[in-house]
């Protein structure tokens, strides 16, 4: 569906996702709010040190893996959900772990500005996305959430708080502990992120591929360096934004997209999606919504567009300089607005929203989508799957692999998991030495290369993130997901901490470097907290459930329904 919203050069501060709005608070009074609640948290965790009793920290849902038994001391930190500070000078805002996505974007559109890296769901927190990995199609740009936070505030195991844990100096390790770590370092109780200008539209192009080659060579064409003279208003537009950013000159300026993903339907279609940052859209032209329970999920959207366009390939386009300069015409072109393009996946949780509910009723059926889509949105529909077992034979894997080898990975992982569409995310390698990216639990190997480190003479990453019903059984789909481990690692990629299903201890230590990680929790005293390993085991803990799938399926749909977001 498309709505004419009025075409500005500024974002109000009306967020109209959901017609979601913000009041502006006293930041003051916020702040103090937060330090005494933290130091009421510190006194809570001291005392568990103190009488060297173990205890996990309840996020609040739909963040925790696992509901606590009765006997399990625990420490709540499910109110610290505010946004703290946003600062317009240093582009930074000040913001609580439980802070959700929309609610992160809301306070920095308010001031014009954006984090440079948003989740695709609304409802993911910032301490989530921190303590995991988590890309998005800005990632090829910015690397992951984790590597646009600049500090951390962190209680530590006895009780000590920590203001000021950057991602290089004395306490880098505890950074990079926390980061990607699970919550198996430290409380996190606040963090600092990177902001960057933001403009109300989002100018999405769509390049429909005949193969999982020519997708591969697109997006790598698409997201390749490419410094240009200005041209026209919009561009000048751009060059300002960009030159903000500090990245290239006045009379030059970085002309790569903002943002960057692709859907592989199978391995013979695919759509590569670049997205620019737009101040208006063109004369007359109707922005296309994806956020009201009427308009189509987006990847339905993309797959009607990739039905519509040519069959022949355009895989003959010359890889070579006037290539990057000049790109392949798009087959469609949309106007989207900023929160909308954001928040692109959230109905329907990417692509498993028709098999996880009513397979035969979404998404083609737009009044049976209008009523129920509700119950499609990542949060509910989650919380739903989770509570009801259906997760258990639901697939959910992601992974980084280099790009020269993803035509072949995601073709495997396709037959492995019996799993389509395929989320592709091109990810920016990282800037930072060897010796600290190899401990890095994102990057997560002692022995191999990293998601974000890539191997000698490939120039990214890209993940691939793989959701959907996959082949029916818990003990087939666990064989199925460690297939899949095994073909992203003999490509020279890693899998996420929670991608698979890595039961066993020693698994997980011979993809991460034990010795650092008990020298680090010993060092911040965070015996007391879940290790790595256990907080994996935590997650593996749903998948037990052996029930008929109509049941589950059913089951969700109850919960689903029943349930008040």
């Amino acid at each position: 569906m498309s709505s004419p919203i009025p075409a500005t050069g500024t974002i109000s501060s009306e967020f109209w996702y959901e017609n979601r709005t913000m009041q502006v608070s006293d930041d003051r009074r916020v702040f103090k709010q937060h330090q005494d609640d933290v130091r009421t948290l510190s006194q809570a965790i001291r005392q568990f040190y103190a009488s060297r009793t173990p205890f996990h920290v309840h996020h609040g849902p739909p963040c925790d893996l696992r509901k606590p038994t009765p006997k399990t001391k625990r420490v709540d930190i499910s109110h610290l959900n505010r946004v703290v500070h946003v600062n317009p000078m240093t582009r930074t805002v000040l913001a609580e772990p439980g802070v959700i996505m929309a609610d992160l974007l809301t306070a920095s559109l308010y001031h014009g500005l954006m984090p440079a890296v948003v989740l695709e769901f609304p409802g993911i927190t910032c301490g989530s996305a921190f303590a995991t990995t988590s890309t998005s199609s800005a990632s090829f740009r910015s690397g992951l959430f984790e590597d646009i936070v600049t500090s951390i505030e962190v209680i530590l195991g006895n009780g000590d708080i920590v203001t000021k844990a950057r991602p290089a100096g004395d306490q880098s390790d505890l950074f990079w502990g926390c980061a990607s770590g699970l919550g198996s370092m430290g409380v996190v109780t606040m963090m600092e992120i990177q902001l960057v200008p933001a403009m109300p539209y989002v100018q999405l192009s769509y390049f429909v591929c005949n193969s999982l080659d020519e997708a591969s060579r697109t997006m790598e064409r698409e997201t390749a360096p490419c410094i240009a003279p200005r041209s026209s208003l919009h561009e000048q537009r751009r060059k300002s934004y960009h030159s903000s950013l500090s990245r290239h000159s006045d009379d030059d300026f970085d002309q790569r997209p903002d943002f960057a993903d692709a859907i592989a339907f199978s391995p013979c279609k695919a759509v590569v999606m670049v997205g620019r940052q737009i101040s208006a859209p063109d004369e007359g032209t109707l922005i296309r919504r994806f956020s009201q329970n009427s308009d189509p999920y987006f990847y339905s959207h993309v797959s009607a567009i990739a039905d519509s366009a040519p069959s022949t390939s355009r895989s003959n386009v010359p890889e070579s300089p006037s290539s990057i300069q000049h790109p392949a015409k798009p087959n469609k072109v949309d106007s989207v607005a900023l929160p909308d393009y954001f928040f692109r996946y959230d109905r329907g949780v990417f692509f498993a929203g028709g098999d996880k509910m009513a397979k035969h009723a979404h998404p083609h059926r737009p009044i049976l989508r209008a009523i129920t889509s509700r119950y499609l949105r990542s949060s509910r529909a989650i919380g739903a799957c989770r509570r009801s077992g259906l997760d258990s034979v639901t697939t959910s894997f992601t992974a980084s692999v280099p790009s020269d080898s993803i035509p072949s990975s995601v073709l495997e992982l396709g037959q492995d998991l019996g799993v389509w569409p395929i989320w592709l995310c091109p990810t920016r390698k990282s800037a930072l030495p060897a010796e600290e990216t190899r401990r890095r639990f994102s990057v997560g190997s002692k022995a191999r290369i990293g998601s974000i480190s890539p191997r000698q003479g490939t120039s990214t990453m890209v993940t691939i993130g793989c959701f959907g019903l996959g082949k029916a059984g818990v003990g087939q789909q666990e064989a199925a997901l460690r297939a899949a481990r095994n073909t992203v690692e003999e490509a020279g990629g890693t899998v996420t901490l929670l991608g698979c299903p890595l039961n066993d201890e020693q698994e997980i230590w011979e993809r991460f470097d034990r010795q650092w990680y008990e020298e680090v929790r010993k060092k911040y005293a965070a015996e007391r907290l879940p290790s790595l390993a256990e907080r994996v085991g935590m997650a593996g803990d749903n998948r037990v459930q052996e029930k008929p799938l109509w049941m589950l399926k059913a089951s969700a749909v109850v919960i689903a329904v029943c349930n008040s977001e």
